[in-house]
């Protein structure tokens, strides 16, 4: 009797630690003896204890940043704070800066796929999700290599002038390349794509460009580093304010840009009256009141 007493007293032990929940924002993969068998949107799920483990997923945007890091995993970053990146390119010779050798950071983003069957396949062919060491490693190479090939047909000036249009061409080459196979075998595919953290500005480019063009790449640059930052919080759900904060934290600038970027889309409309932001009347009435 005492036996049967402490045997059952086991198994309750045994169900208790294999008792688990999906947290928000997660989906969890449950592996029996190295084999992916079911997925838990949310609540509570059991799995037998020692035999069986689950894997995390979460909902959110994945972002894998590529930049030079230390023996830590940390990201080493320059005298401006910005990151050092991990790769770069030789540029193709443009009729006002020649073959130039930049360095760009990069990085690249994705979702879970919502589909079981090909989340199930992201457990047998991907690291563990929550290994985001493992992931970059994995994508980081791949990435700057076709970075590399997109980046030396551009010149310098293209690419700075469109640094959208040169991460859409990246994001297609990585989507069409060497890791098409493996993105579309476990769902990212459709929502993987590369964003354009930063370009180094050689001096020698300045130093070949006048003025006026100088100074519209440095503001080009203000302005998509502020979208990208906006893209970000918005990916993260943190909802229009914020992304707000994030345009106004670069400074006048940079809400300036994107003010008349606003206002420039605005007018392609059918609409011929525009409503201005009692901050930006402000603005315009003080540099009036200043002249």
């Amino acid at each position: 009797m005492e036996a049967l007493l402490w045997l059952a007293v086991l198994v309750a032990v045994w169900v208790v630690l294999g008792l688990g929940m999906a947290r928000e924002n997660e989906r969890v993969v449950k592996v029996l003896l190295g084999r992916p068998y079911a997925v838990v949107e949310s609540g509570v799920f059991w799995v037998p204890f020692l035999i069986a483990w689950v894997r995390r997923y979460t909902t959110k945007v994945v972002e894998l940043q590529f930049a030079r890091r230390d023996e830590n995993f940390e990201i080493k970053r320059d005298a401006d704070g910005r990151p050092v990146p991990a790769g770069g390119f030789i540029t193709a010779r443009d009729s006002k800066v020649g073959p130039l050798n930049v360095g760009v950071t990069l990085s690249f983003r994705f979702n879970w796929p919502s589909d079981e069957t090909q989340l199930i396949k992201c457990v047998k062919l991907l690291p563990d999700p929550t290994n985001i060491h493992a992931l970059t490693d994995l994508f980081q190479e791949i990435v700057l290599d076709e970075t590399r090939s997109v980046g030396c047909k551009m010149s310098y000036i293209a690419i700075m002038s469109d640094r959208a249009g040169f991460a859409q061409q990246i994001t297609g080459s990585v989507t069409q390349g060497e890791a098409s196979h493996l993105l579309i075998e476990t769902g990212l595919e459709p929502s993987a794509h590369v964003v354009i953290d930063h370009i180094d500005i050689p001096k020698e480019a300045l130093d070949a460009l006048d003025d006026e063009e100088a100074q519209r790449l440095k503001a080009e640059g203000v302005r998509r580093k502020a979208e990208g930052d906006r893209d970000a919080l918005a990916l993260e759900g943190q909802g229009k304010a914020a992304a707000y904060k994030a345009i106004k934290a670069e400074g006048p600038e940079a809400m300036e840009l994107e003010s008349l970027h606003t206002l420039r889309e605005m007018a392609k409309g059918t609409s011929n009256t525009i409503f201005f932001p009692l901050e930006g009347v402000q603005r315009l009435l003080g540099n009036f009141l200043k002249k």
